[in-house]
């Protein structure tokens, strides 16, 4: 049996991109749920390519400080459900993650 696992976190980086290639590459059905493209103190996006399913949800996005957000999304749920993951595994603590870890105990 092949398991669905999905990555719920705020953006793809270079080098979770590299891990999350090999993973598929290596048979792992993954995929990956965003807050976000990229924040805005970073300037790597479009240098890499994913080649797992992944998405970007639309959202707001608030800064902390000058290297942290909060993420607060639409369409956490609806996307959970579309993705039908076996496992989430959540990475960050947003607001949007409290609503992806609510999804996957209801």
């Amino acid at each position: 049996m092949t398991y669905r696992v999905v990555v719920f976190g705020p953006m793809i980086t270079p080098y979770t991109n590299e891990l999350y290639n090999e993973l598929q590459k290596s048979g792992l059905n993954i995929s990956y749920l965003a807050c976000t493209v990229q924040e805005t103190n970073r300037n790597w996006a479009n240098t890499f390519k994913p080649n797992y399913a992944h998405r970007v949800l639309r959202g707001w996005h608030v800064r902390l400080s000058s290297s942290r957000f909060a993420h607060m999304n639409i369409g956490i749920m609806a996307a959970l459900r579309q993705m039908k993951p076996d496992l989430l595994i959540i990475s960050g603590f947003f607001p949007s993650m409290i609503i992806g870890a609510f999804w996957s105990i209801v």
